[in-house]
């Protein structure tokens, strides 16, 4: 019948159809219509491309080379933010690190230059005693004296000089450390940073243990224990004793002095050493356990190269080397114990 709805399989079963149909005509539109755009979209273009080349002409080699330095400028730009330096500007860093270091040494000499009685009396204290007991005790005269007119300038200008560069130590570690700080890691840094503050109290405090605990001894058995015996001088029914002088310049004693301590406050970096070479992985705490005959002898030869000729002196500094040791030692074991845990 004609007033008759179709059935719901009949509509089910001519959706297919229909669309397949509807897509056909789509692509029939698109097939018609696709030509005619693409060549719209050439045309667009080429257009566009003549418009650029017409408003951007050919440059010229200056504007050329002025690209290119902008652009080498860039690169070394991004080069420094990753860390790199070419050894050109390594150079200049040293240069002018080395130039600040002569600086620090001038400020702390002339600084020195101001408290030049206070100095005079820390290095030369010592001797005042010395020189008391031998007049009471011995029978000994013991004299400072100088043999030339400008002895006396250039021990003052000597002495400010290696105390300024004594008190600018801080500052000169300073100086080392930045320059080989870019190269590190964060970690790294962390720990130079607590190594630059124990090397420095370090070697402050080796000097001020030799100046208030070794040197008073070491000039005390030079020059009495090995005092040769005096003579007998008869005149007539009297007769006395005569000891030799000893007369000491004041150039050879502040050589001594300066020297001795400055080779305590380099021994004392022993620990800071064997710190080094254990984060490195070079030094192991067996090594001390097992080669510490081959430290005695090396720690002896090392005193006697550092300190002045006389067995006293190397002898003072052998033992707190040797304690020095012993206390690198277990600082190496501690730090193999951490990297252990840690792994």
């Amino acid at each position: 019948m004609a007033g008759k709805k179709k059935p719901p399989e009949e509509i089910r079963e001519n959706r297919p159809a229909r669309q397949k149909r509807e897509l056909a005509e789509t692509r029939k539109r698109l097939t018609q219509v696709a030509p005619a755009k693409a060549s719209a979209v050439l045309k667009k273009s080429h257009e566009l491309q003549k418009q650029s080349a017409e408003e951007s002409p050919e440059k010229s080699p200056e504007e050329l080379e002025r690209e290119q330095k902008r652009l080498e400028i860039r690169r070394q730009i991004e080069k420094r933010k990753s860390g790199y330096m070419p050894i050109e500007d390594h150079l200049e860093e040293l240069r002018w690190r080395i130039i600040r270091i002569i600086l620090w040494v001038t400020v702390f000499s002339i600084v020195s230059f101001f408290f030049y009685k206070e100095i005079w009396e820390f290095v030369m204290g010592p001797i005042l005693p010395l020189i008391n007991n031998a007049e009471k005790n011995y029978n000994m005269v013991v004299k400072i004296v100088t043999n030339k007119l400008t002895d006396f300038f250039v021990i003052q200008i000597k002495t400010v000089v290696i105390v300024g560069a004594i008190a600018s130590v801080p500052f000169i570690l300073f100086e080392l450390w930045g320059f080989v700080l870019p190269a590190l890691r964060k970690t790294s840094r962390f720990l130079g940073n607590a190594l630059l503050i124990s090397s420095v109290l370090l070697f402050w405090g080796g000097g001020l243990f030799a100046r208030y605990t070794i040197w008073p001894l070491v000039t005390e058995l030079l020059i009495y224990d090995w005092m040769p015996p005096g003579m007998l001088l008869q005149t007539g029914e009297t007769s006395r004793m005569i000891q030799p002088e000893l007369l000491l310049t004041i150039d050879d004693y502040l050589n001594f002095f300066f020297s001795f301590h400055l080779a305590f406050g380099a021994a004392f970096q022993l620990p800071v050493v064997s710190v080094l070479l254990a984060m490195i992985g070079i030094l192991k705490s067996a090594f001390f356990t097992a080669s510490w005959r081959f430290a005695v002898l090396i720690i002896a030869i090392a005193s006697a190269i550092l300190t002045p000729p006389d067995v006293f002196s190397m002898i003072a500094m052998m033992i707190p080397m040797l304690i020095l040791y012993i206390i690198s030692g277990f600082l190496v074991f501690l730090i193999e114990k951490s990297r252990k845990d840690e792994e």
